[in-house]
């Protein structure tokens, strides 16, 4: 078991990932992330944040924040995307992160609000591999339809 002071840096990087989301600041996102990061995507669907089911996962900093900028950013209003996060807990090297996502949706114009569950796995006070929980049907239902 790691040292309590390595829990509380997981945690803190994690909430820092968090809550630079919705400020749309890449820096700060960045600076959590590893250079190898692997964000896995949800299973089974697989839901893409460009609307497809191409890949299973994304590898690499620049690649995530390249689909944060240039699809993730799109699916909401400027402005409008709020995060809360519920709980987190720490054991090891992972962060379990409750949190709620809402927003205005670009594409309908509709309140968007849905509650995500990510696992992150962290080391030397980076995110190093993240998997994605959410409802997939809402989110596919407002986001791509």
């Amino acid at each position: 078991m790691p040292p309590p002071d390595t829990l509380a840096i997981n945690k803190a990087v994690v909430r820092k990932f968090l809550e630079a989301m919705p400020e749309r600041d890449l820096d700060a996102i960045g600076e959590c992330l590893a250079e190898d990061v692997v964000q896995h995507y949800q299973r089974p669907t697989i839901q893409n944040d460009n609307g497809s089911q191409s890949a299973a996962f994304l590898k690499g900093r620049d690649n995530i924040l390249a689909e944060i900028r240039t699809h993730y950013y799109r699916l909401y209003r400027p402005g409008s995307i709020r995060v809360t996060i519920e709980g987190m807990v720490a054991e090891g090297e992972f962060v379990s992160a409750r949190f709620v996502l809402a927003a205005t949706t670009t594409g309908r114009g509709e309140a968007y609000e849905n509650y995500y569950h990510f696992l992150y796995r962290c080391h030397g006070g980076k995110v190093v591999e993240y998997w994605e929980y959410v409802d997939t049907r809402y989110a596919a239902r407002m986001l791509f339809s």
